[in-house]
C-alpha cells in the first residue's frame, strides 16, 4: 500500500512533505528557523530504482532545507537567488553564499547541503534526484567527460559552486530528455527504467561534453537580485527578437544599465559578452532550422538574425568547422 500511495503521488506530480529534523538560527534574528529533511525514499516512486524527476511549474517556495540524494537542478524559465548555507554543529548559520540563477541554468548538490530559493520571478525548475549507485556502472565513462570529472571523482566531498549556461536550444535538448524520464516514471511501460535511465545519461552526456570552460564558478554576490533581474530582461528580450538588428546600446537600455556596467554585468552572470551570447544564440536557432526544415540558407540566416547568407556562411564556419549546407548534409546523411 506504501509503494502504491507514494507512485500516485508521483503520477499527480505532488511533493512529499518533508521532516522537520531541527531548528536553526541565522545571525541578528530574533527567532529559530525550521530546517527540512528531504528523503529520497519519499520521493522515488520505484522500489530500487533511485531516480526521479520533478517540474516545478509554480514559483519554487520551498524553505531551507537538506537531502539524502543527490540533485540536479535546471531552471527553464525564470530567474530568482539560490542560496547555501553552512550550518555549525550548534546548528547556527556560520556563512551563506547567494548567487543568481536565470533560465537555463544547471547545477548540482549534494547530500547534505542546506539550500534554498528567494526573490523568484516566474522560476520554473526541473530537479532531478538521484542516488549515486544509479549510476555506478558508468561512473568511469562519466568521470571522462570534460564537464562531468570534477564532479564525478568528488561525488561526496566537492562543494564547489559551478553552473552551467545552456543557451535556447540546448535548453530544448535538456527539457526534452528531463520529459522523457518524467514519462517513463509516470506510465512504466515495458523497460521503463532502462528507458528512463538512457535518457538521463544522454541528458549527462550532452552537458557533460561540454567544455570545462562553460561551468562558470559561480560567485557569491550581495546586489545578485538586482544584478540577475536586470540581466534577466535583456536576455529574454535578446531570445524575443533574434531576428532583428540589436545593439548593444538597446540591450543595455532594456537591462535599464549604462553601456559599459551592462557588458561587464552581463559576462559575469553568463560568461560571455553579450554579442558572442547572441551569435550563440543566433547559430543555435540557424542549426535547428538547419535540421528541421528545408528552408534556404539565405532565408534560414534572416530568421535568425544574420544579415545575409554570406555573414551567416562566415560566422558559421568559424564556430562549426564548416559551412551551414555541409552541415545540413551530414545530418541527412549526405556523402556527396
Amino acid at each position: 500500500m506504501a509503494e502504491a500511495s507514494r507512485f500516485e503521488k508521483q503520477k499527480a506530480g505532488t511533493m512529499p512533505h518533508p521532516k522537520p529534523i531541527s531548528t536553526f538560527t541565522e545571525k541578528g534574528a530574533s527567532a529559530a528557523k525550521t530546517l527540512y529533511l528531504y528523503e529520497g525514499e519519499q520521493f522515488f516512486p520505484v522500489k530500487d530504482f533511485p531516480l526521479c524527476v520533478f517540474r516545478h511549474m509554480e514559483p519554487v517556495t520551498v524553505p531551507e532545507h537538506l537531502h539524502d540524494f543527490v540533485e540536479m537542478v535546471f531552471v527553464s524559465k525564470g530567474r530568482g537567488i539560490h542560496q547555501i548555507k553552512t550550518l555549525s554543529a550548534a546548528r547556527e548559520v556560520v556563512e551563506t553564499f547567494s548567487y543568481g540563477v536565470l533560465q537555463g541554468d544547471l547545477f548540482f548538490l549534494l547530500p547534505g547541503e542546506t539550500h534554498c530559493y528567494k526573490c523568484n520571478e516566474e522560476l520554473v525548475l526541473y530537479n532531478v534526484l538521484l542516488s549515486p549507485e544509479l549510476l555506478a556502472a558508468e561512473l568511469t565513462d562519466l568521470k571522462s567527460l570534460p564537464g562531468l570529472g570534477e564532479l564525478f571523482s568528488n561525488i561526496s566531498a566537492t562543494r564547489q559552486r559551478r553552473k552551467l549556461h545552456l543557451p535556447l536550444n540546448s535548453r530544448l535538448v535538456a527539457e526534452t530528455l528531463l520529459n522523457k524520464v518524467i514519462e517513463e516514471l509516470k506510465f512504466q511501460k515495458p523497460s521503463f527504467r532502462l528507458s528512463a535511465k538512457s535518457a538521463l545519461l544522454e541528458l549527462l552526456v550532452f552537458i557533460g561534453r561540454m567544455p570545462p570552460s562553460a561551468w562558470e564558478r559561480s560567485t557569491s554576490v550581495k546586489d545578485a537580485e538586482n544584478r540577475y533581474a536586470s540581466i534577466y530582461k535583456a536576455l529574454t528580450y535578446m531570445e524575443q527578437r533574434l531576428a532583428e538588428k540589436l545593439t548593444l546600446e538597446k540591450l543595455a537600455s532594456q537591462a535599464g544599465l549604462s553601456l559599459t556596467y551592462f557588458c561587464e554585468q552581463f559576462k559575469l552572470v553568463t560568461g560571455l559578452s553579450p554579442w558572442d551570447y547572441l551569435t550563440h544564440l543566433r547559430l543555435e536557432k540557424t542549426k535547428a532550422l538547419l535540421a528541421s526544415t528545408s528552408m534556404q540558407i539565405s532565408e534560414i540566416a534572416l530568421q535568425s538574425g544574420f544579415c545575409d547568407s554570406s555573414y551567416l556562411a562566415k560566422t558559421f564556419k568559424a564556430h562549426e568547422g564548416i559551412s551551414p549546407r555541409d552541415y545540413r548534409s551530414r545530418l541527412s546523411g549526405d556523402k556527396t
